[in-house]
């Protein structure tokens, strides 16, 4: 098997490729599912181990929402638009959103040292380079922003990515505890950078977070964002995988299967080592219900709340930036903001046409960048 950084590997490729691409006018909104569902079978047929997909894309105009493939390949089970899946990295946009409901309520000061909210054996040696200790220094803006230097614990090039080797191949049986996980960067990954002194996508800087939502709220993560985020928004078939009880979308089914490469990751417990950094299980409803609140910024008492988290850093090259736990996404043509996840969960907004786009290929070895592009470029088609 290739281990290979996803992030790396959809920064290449995604948006960049939303240049001018000629297609039949289409005239109906039928005509425009019809396009929807052919970009999304292209994908499951035209990649190897691709097995299953779903979207929901949703503008001001149309709402759409359709499958491809087998939920259970096993099983020859169809995938269908309501079936769940795991929303990986995605979900980094939920926590930093909930992170900053809690600035809202006063609970967390983004610029205050984590230092001030977690236990002294989880900041203890955090952050040590070239001889100074910076682990007291570190903040909550930092995190959400990936600024603090810290290394990513799924896979660091220094040490080939033992951890997610691990966690494919090796302890698949195990159930990892977030203070276990800060633990296994502090012993195994040194720091990049000081903090502010560059960005370095991390999931341990999201799992920092989560912990320091529980030490400000005094409630497990769960619990917190099921009260400031799940229950409001309706998003009634969406919860922390290993942490709480499922909430079936559909009765009778499971969760959808996902692939990295050729391996069926669907089962393994060591996927929650994700956490604060993904974690949720979770339908492309409901994740449209939450990017659409988040779009028509209703989600925040103050619309400046929002506002803030489009703090735009230079992150890949001259197309790819990333805020308070989002990225933004600027292609020829076009430019969207939002997440991408392992497994090419995706949830972005395509602000000039008010669009929604929403689902999951669970397979972590595709490229989402033209499916995107072929989305957008129906409903510019439709519109005209």
């Amino acid at each position: 098997m290739r281990y290979t950084h996803w992030m790396l590997i959809a920064s290449l490729t995604i948006f960049v490729l939303l240049a001018t691409a000629c297609q039949p006018k289409i005239r109906t909104e039928a005509e425009l599912g019809q396009a929807f569902q052919k970009a999304l079978d292209e994908m499951v047929d035209g990649n190897e181990n691709t097995h299953n997909a779903v979207m929901l894309v949703q503008g001001s105009d149309f709402t759409w929402k359709g499958a491809s493939g087998l939920a259970n390949p096993d099983t020859g089970l169809e995938m269908l638009p309501d079936d769940q899946y795991r929303s990986a990295s995605s979900a980094k946009m939920t926590l930093a959103t909930l992170t900053l409901k809690l600035v809202e309520d006063g609970a967390i000061d983004l610029d205050a040292p984590i230092a001030d909210y977690l236990s002294a054996d989880i900041v203890a040696g955090l952050h040590v380079y070239e001889g100074t200790d910076y682990s007291g220094t570190i903040t909550t803006r930092q995190l959400l922003h990936h600024t603090t230097g810290l290394a990513d614990d799924w896979f660091d090039e220094r040490d080939e990515g033992r951890f997610l080797k691990m966690a494919l191949e090796t302890d698949i049986d195990r159930l990892w505890e977030p203070a276990e996980l800060v633990a296994y960067v502090k012993e195994n990954l040194p720091p990049l950078f000081a903090p502010d002194e560059g960005i370095n996508y991390s999931d341990v800087n999201f799992v920092l977070a989560g912990l320091v939502i529980e030490a400000a709220t005094g409630e497990p993560l769960h619990e917190v964002y099921r009260k400031q985020l799940f229950t409001p928004l309706g998003m009634d078939h969406t919860y922390m995988e290993f942490r709480e009880e499922p909430r079936p979308s559909l009765a009778g089914r499971a969760l959808s299967h996902v692939f990295y490469e050729e391996v069926d990751y669907t089962s393994f417990r060591s996927l929650s080592a994700d956490w604060a950094g993904g974690g949720l299980v979770t339908t492309a409803e409901d994740m449209t219900r939450f990017i659409r609140a988040f779009a028509d910024n209703t989600i925040f008492d103050d619309p400046e709340t929002r506002d803030s988290m489009f703090d735009w850093m230079p992150w890949q090259g001259d197309s790819l930036d990333y805020g308070l736990g989002l990225m933004r996404i600027k292609g020829k043509t076009l430019t969207v903001w939002g997440h991408l996840g392992v497994g090419q969960a995706f949830m972005f907004y395509w602000p000039d046409g008010d669009v929604t786009m929403c689902g999951t290929m669970n397979q972590n070895e595709v490229q989402v960048g033209g499916f995107m592009s072929k989305v957008l470029k129906a409903v510019e088609s439709y519109r005209e």
